[in-house]
């Protein structure tokens, strides 16, 4: 048994998971956040060409910088945790995971935050640091929850955790250097900051 099917048999013992628990295999898969109910899906009958795809089964338009995209991976299991029609709801957890044979991820997607051209330098980097600051707090208590249900036995997957930002944020800059490090030193967990996995 693989270690993505050894995972999925520990996950039908978490209260409600199996209703959210969705399969998808596709050399690019697009996973974006519905504004009406704050919850991430992955996006189907993608046109490129037209630049639309349907989420939850109504079309829209395709907006790839609004989107988490997993790069060349096998069959992935997605759990989509945050929203309305999260497996825990509320706003206080990331908005899905995501695992395969290789690893468990968790995402925060904070793709609406937008910087103001008003705003001064300082204001601006103020309103980063708090928008990862709360990204970093919504990753830890979904960590937290199934570090609880799967008694931190994650069948060996490598655990790796997201903020996904708009491309506008400085990347791998000092401010998210420290939070990066805060963060391994606490939860045991490399964070990333960007909008894509992929895989080789």
């Amino acid at each position: 048994m693989s270690k993505k099917e050894e995972l999925k048999s520990v996950i039908h013992s978490v209260p409600n998971a199996v209703k959210y628990l969705q399969e998808h295999a596709s050399p690019e898969i697009f996973i974006a956040e519905m504004d009406k109910d704050s919850t991430a899906y992955i996006l189907y009958d993608i046109d490129k060409t037209k630049k639309i795809c349907k989420i939850a089964g109504v079309e829209m338009v395709l907006n790839k910088e609004k989107t988490f995209l997993i790069i060349n991976s096998s069959n992935i299991v997605f759990i989509p945790i945050d929203g309305k029609n999260g497996l825990l709801g509320g706003v206080s957890n990331c908005d899905f995971v995501f695992f395969n044979d290789q690893n468990f991820c968790f995402v925060e997607m904070k793709l609406n935050a937008v910087l103001a051209t008003s705003q001064t330098l300082l204001q601006q980097e103020r309103a980063i640091r708090r928008n990862r600051k709360k990204a970093v707090e919504q990753l830890k208590c979904t960590i937290n929850y199934f570090d609880t249900e799967f008694s931190k036995d994650y069948k060996g997957l490598k655990l790796e955790a997201y903020i996904a930002t708009p491309d506008i944020y400085p990347r791998e800059n000092t401010a998210f250097q420290s939070i990066k490090i805060q963060f391994l030193k606490e939860v045991h967990i490399k964070l990333f900051e960007g909008r894509e996995k992929k895989y080789n």
